[in-house]
Formats: structure tokens, sequence, C-alpha cells
């Protein structure tokens, strides 16, 4: 896979798959919820802006959580969805459409505070993207700050999501 297409795929699908790593495991939590993207409020690389973007984090019980995306970008919409712990461990996002064949994406969050968690997005093992997700301090605006590592370096990007 070329350079382009590979940061393209992984944009689109580390975003549709992984914003799920802004949560947390009580039900007061400042992720929790429904968020929509602010565009005009985010950064993107050129090219890589999306159409819409809508986020549903819910508490899954158990300490885990699940998170539901859609993201509508280039014409064709991505649906990503993930039970996961923050706890540094790998999870298996399942997204539609799927990867393409022979990309293994995993992700894994870490709490850093109350309101900011840290995601790492890898393909086939190998980290692509670290994401820190930040919930303001009034819970109405996460901040998702994606940059892009080895063959994704330069994907960066700043999404801004308001709570619905």
């Amino acid at each position: 896979m070329n350079t382009a297409r590979f940061r393209s795929v992984t944009r689109s699908l580390g975003l549709a798959l992984v914003l799920a790593g802004p949560a947390a495991l009580a039900q007061d939590d400042p992720f929790i919820g429904r968020w929509a993207l602010n565009a005009a409020k985010s950064t993107f690389p050129a090219g890589g802006a999306p159409e819409s973007m809508t986020l549903v984090v819910s508490d899954a019980g158990g300490g885990q959580l699940k998170s539901v995306s859609d993201i509508s970008m280039s014409g064709f919409t991505i649906r990503g969805e993930i039970t996961f712990a923050v706890d540094g461990q790998d999870y298996t996002p399942v997204s539609t459409p799927p990867a393409p064949p022979g990309m293994a994406v995993t992700q894994a969050s870490e709490r850093v505070s109350d309101r900011v968690y840290k995601t790492s997005i890898k393909v086939n093992g190998q980290v692509v993207s670290t994401m820190l997700n930040e919930v303001s301090e009034d819970g109405k605006t996460l901040t998702v700050t994606s940059t892009g590592e080895g063959p994704a370096a330069g994907a960066n990007s700043v999404y801004v999501l308001d709570r619905q």
C-alpha cells in the first residue's frame, strides 16, 4: 500500500475506530455521551476533513465502555464500534466497511487524568497514531489531538467535538 493511501486509510479508520478512547469507568464520567464534530474549530491535513462525524460513548458495565462512531469522508461513511477498558491493553475495534485485508487495527487507552485519556492506535502491531482526548472543564467540548507516527507521520489533526 502506498504511503498516501496508508495515511488516508489510517486516518479514516483511526478516527472511526478510536475516538472511542476518551471514555471512563463511571456513569458520571465526562466522556460518556453523544458528541458531534465542530469542523470550524477543527484542523485537518490537506484532504483529510470529514464531512460529518458523531461519537457516542456509553458505559458497557464491568469496567468497560462501548464507543460507536460514524464518520462521513470523501463520499463514504465508516462506522466503528469497540468495547474496551481504559487499562493500557490492546482492544480490537470492528468497522464497516472492514479494514483492508492484512490490516489488523488495535487500540489501547490509558488514563492521564479525570478528563484526559491517551490512546495509541496500532496497525499490525506498529503504533501509527497517538491521540490525546480531553473534555473541557465545562464538559461541553471534547478535543482529540491526533499525531501520526511511523508510516502515518505527518497525518496530524485536532478534532473538536461538541456535546449534543
